[in-house]
């Protein structure tokens, strides 16, 4: 077996060793290696929390370098382990396994592949000083597919009749679930720092067969992947059968979320879901789809679920899209944008990344706060978020940013190609006390903001002054601070542009938008869902 040229793949390392499991290619010999690989972890008794996988690729690349890190104790097993008759054995003539396992605290190479012949696959295990998940005083938030994954599992738990059934009290409920099974999908879902989770995850336990309804030993298929990859692709990129493509009167859905958010999807397989499927590969459009599915969900073949996280007190299940026949959604209004960039002089930076803005039933009371703004790490695009008014305060949607750019370019014109972007901020920083051009720019967004056409805005006094701190600022590499506030400004710039009517419109639009819920969306209605909060 020759070694060809290696690329080093090093970015993330955050995968479990069950996630890694789900990454391997696909292709001959495969199976034989993963089946290998993880008789080596568990003869060695590697401690699971104490590995991490690359998870900056979607799949573990052949005749390529994948890295895997872990603890120096877990190095210290494999290599003993290597080294000793607990090493599992590999019986295949077709294949061989080579590995170059150094002394001292050199890394570990694994090649796989067929003798004198290429490589398919090559592991480089190496150490690391990181902590182990659910140690120590820092942890690992849960992505969006470790939560959606540990959810779907509670499912499977609670609904299936396939499963071990943990809520038996004998069994050990909750924690022994978690710590059996969960703790598998997220390592760090006993953490003392990631208690909010914990609790949102045991309240699903406890409550969510009494809330959903969801009949018991229905459904068979808890996949994370296989209906949601092909309604995903068929909406997004293969449309309807006869001229595929954009849809007629919905046109083109670039993000499945801006359809339907369900994140997982229970399915009970047989003839009557091959029946669904083959339907909604026939359908002319998508408002057929949409029957199809509320006819699917009701049959309960097909169950799409969206989730948001609960308040950890009390757990919520709403219906939503699931009427054949929709009435008037409740008229929203525009309430008031809030408007506060607060500047810090010394560190040369805007100290507020988000602003509210909020609406509320025609003539009545607050219903929802749009969050506007960003809460990552690192320069980017503001996303726009509504939660609801009250003391629930539950997370209502993030708005699709290409429903809110149609609206939004049918209200003031086709000029704007896109929503506000950190690119735009950055392409009119301010170059020195002479730049009069970009600094006009803001000073012409702030000036007609201050004018608070309609009385819209709540404009803190420091607003005034955002071009003389964008000019103090100057060019350098933009930051996440002048790249939230900058865009903060476009936006409410973006709604001065609008009169009283059209704007109340516009954020009515954007409100429900934000739930999926109900109204038309370019001439045809979000898809059916069951919400979870």
């Amino acid at each position: 077996m020759s070694s060809k040229r290696h690329i080093n793949i090093d970015m993330g390392q955050e995968l479990t060793l069950k996630e890694v499991n789900t990454r391997y290619p696909s292709g001959p010999g495969i199976t034989v290696f993963k089946s290998w690989f993880n008789s080596l972890m568990k003869a060695a008794s590697v401690d699971e929390a104490a590995f991490w996988g690359n998870d900056a690729v979607a799949t573990i690349p052949t005749g390529n370098q994948y890295k895997i890190t872990m603890s120096k104790a877990n190095m210290a097993k494999v290599r003993k382990t290597l080294n000793s008759s607990k090493r599992p054995t590999f019986k295949e003539s077709k294949y061989a396994i080579v590995y170059d396992n150094p002394a001292g605290d050199k890394p570990i190479k694994i090649e796989f592949g067929v003798p004198g012949d290429k490589v398919i696959l090559f592991f480089l295990l190496d150490s690391t000083g990181k902590k182990p998940r659910g140690s120590g005083k820092t942890s690992q938030k849960p992505s969006t597919k470790q939560q959606e994954m540990v959810t779907l599992k509670i499912f499977e738990e609670l609904i299936s009749s396939a499963t071990t059934k943990w809520d038996n009290p004998k069994s050990g409920g909750y924690k022994k679930l978690r710590d059996t099974v969960l703790k598998k999908i997220w390592p760090d879902i006993d953490h003392p720092e990631r208690e909010d989770w914990d609790k949102h995850f045991e309240l699903q336990f406890n409550e969510v067969r009494n809330e959903t309804k969801l009949p018991n030993n229905n459904f068979d298929v808890y996949s994370y992947t296989e209906f949601m990859n092909f309604i995903e692709t068929w909406v997004t990129k293969k449309g309807p059968p006869s001229t595929p493509g954009a849809w007629p009167v919905a046109g083109n859905i670039s993000k499945k979320d801006s359809w339907n958010p369900a994140d997982i999807w229970l399915v009970k397989k047989g003839n009557e879901y091959k029946n669904y499927v083959d339907r909604i590969m026939t359908a002319p459009k998508i408002d057929v789809i949409n029957g199809i599915l509320r006819e699917a969900f009701h049959e309960m073949i097909i169950v799409g679920i969206s989730l948001k996280k609960s308040s950890g007190k009390k757990l919520f299940y709403d219906l939503l899209n699931l009427e054949n026949r929709l009435g008037p959604m409740p008229e929203v209004e525009f309430g008031v944008f809030k408007i506060d960039l607060p500047y810090d002089d010394a560190k040369k930076e805007f100290t507020k990344t988000t602003n509210n803005l909020t609406v509320k039933k025609k003539g009545g009371t607050t219903v929802g706060e749009m969050r506007i703004g960003t809460n990552t790490t690192k320069k980017g695009n503001n996303t726009y978020e509504f939660k609801a008014s009250g003391s629930q305060a539950a997370q209502l949607g993030k708005v699709p940013k290409d429903l809110m750019l149609e609206r939004l370019q049918q209200i003031v014109g086709t000029s704007y190609s896109s929503l506000p972007t950190w690119k735009d901020v950055e392409d009119n920083m301010i170059d020195g006390i002479t730049d009069k051009t970009h600094y006009n720019y803001w000073k012409k967004r702030v000036d007609a903001i201050l004018k608070n056409p309609g009385n819209i805005f709540q404009i803190d006094p420091n607003v005034k002054e955002f071009p003389n701190n964008m000019l103090d600022i100057g060019v350098k590499p933009i930051t996440k601070t002048e790249a939230a506030a900058g865009q903060i400004v476009e936006f409410a710039y973006l709604l001065t542009q609008m009169s009283k009517p059209k704007l109340n419109n516009f954020v009515e639009d954007c409100y429900y938008y934000a739930q999926k819920k109900g109204m038309s969306v370019r001439g045809h209605r979000f898809g059916p869902f069951g919400k979870l909060h």
